[in-house]
Formats: C-alpha cells, sequence, structure tokens
C-alpha cells in the first residue's frame, strides 16, 4: 500500500512582481540633525539591486562617502566625516531597482543637518502629457542676473516634482526629457 501526503500540483505563486523598492524607514530619521561620522540607514520593503545604487544614489555637494548594499538595507557613512555645510541632501533617482530589475516610481531626497534647522520654502509643480517618462528637473537661482546651479532631481511617475529645503528668492527651473547630457547644450 502506497500513501502520499503531498500535493502533486505545481505550486501557486503570487502576483508577478512588477512594483519597485519602497522606501520605509531611515534611520536617522529623515530631515533631523546628525553627528559628524553617524551611519545613515535606509530601510526598503525588499532586496536592493546593487549594481542599480552605483548610478542612482548621490549627495548632493559631497563625494566623500561609501554605501553597502545588505539585503533590503543601504547603508551610507562618510569616509571622515560629513561635511561643515547647513545640510547634506542624500539623492536617490528612479534607477534604483529591485532584483527583478523594477524601478523605483519616484526620486527619493533625504535631509540632514548638522545645524539645528533647515529652510522651509519649497517649489513643486507637474509636467503634463508625461506619459509616465522621466524628465530631470534642474533648480537654478537667480541673483544678479547670474544663474547659479542649485539642485536636481526627476519627476515621479506621474509627472510631479518637488524642490525643497530652499532659501527665500527667486529661482528657475529647466526641464528635458530623460537626462540632462551637457546642461548648457541642452538649455
Amino acid at each position: 500500500m502506497f500513501v502520499s501526503c503531498a500535493s502533486q500540483s505545481s505550486p501557486k505563486g503570487g502576483a508577478i512582481d512588477i512594483v519597485g523598492p519602497i522606501l520605509l524607514n531611515t534611520i536617522p530619521n529623515n530631515k533631523t540633525k546628525i553627528l559628524n561620522s553617524e551611519k545613515i540607514i535606509l530601510y526598503f520593503d525588499e532586496d536592493i539591486n546593487s549594481i542599480s545604487v552605483v548610478k542612482a544614489l548621490s549627495i548632493s555637494n559631497f563625494n566623500n562617502f561609501e554605501y553597502k548594499v545588505q539585503g533590503k538595507k543601504i547603508i551610507i557613512s562618510p569616509i571622515d566625516k560629513w561635511p561643515s555645510i547647513d545640510f547634506i541632501k542624500i539623492n536617490i533617482s528612479r534607477e534604483l531597482s529591485d532584483l527583478r530589475n523594477n524601478t523605483i516610481s519616484q526620486p527619493i531626497h533625504l535631509f540632514y543637518s548638522l545645524l539645528s534647522k533647515l529652510p522651509n520654502k519649497q517649489i513643486s509643480g507637474n509636467i503634463i502629457n508625461n506619459n509616465k517618462n522621466i524628465f530631470e528637473i534642474i533648480l537654478y537661482k537667480i541673483e544678479n542676473q547670474k544663474y547659479s546651479f542649485i539642485d536636481k532631481t526627476q519627476s515621479d511617475i506621474n509627472g510631479n516634482f518637488n524642490f525643497s529645503h530652499l532659501n527665500k528668492g527667486k529661482y528657475i527651473i529647466f526641464c528635458v526629457q530623460d537626462y540632462f547630457g551637457d546642461i548648457i547644450s541642452d538649455i
């Protein structure tokens, strides 16, 4: 007599993963004060493709940092110490992906201050007829009829964009589908 208790059919799978990673938490919390050499840890809902981090991760006005990808975590730390500037802005572009190459639906911007207070002005907008394409948006400040580069971001999947923690002033925005190559030529 033969008895079998295992299922003889193919295992049932879940829905196909078509959604990119979602940022769940950061330590320390976004928009808080950090110490000179403190690590910043980003926790996502699924494993991160470590190759995608190379292109996706940058810190505005600071290159002296390193990072590690450990499954669902990205750990960022200064090689020596964080710079002595008003705040540090960590940028993660829409190239960040999971192990199935699903990219994130909107860029991630994290702000950490070595001071106690961040500037509080912001500029936001929407690119109409975007057809879910990625647009890169560059922000310049206008002072004495001169343009000075402030920041860049990408549109989200719905064409929305936002620049946060700006000082009071006059600004101009330039936008191009995909990515700026040579900013002067593109403008």
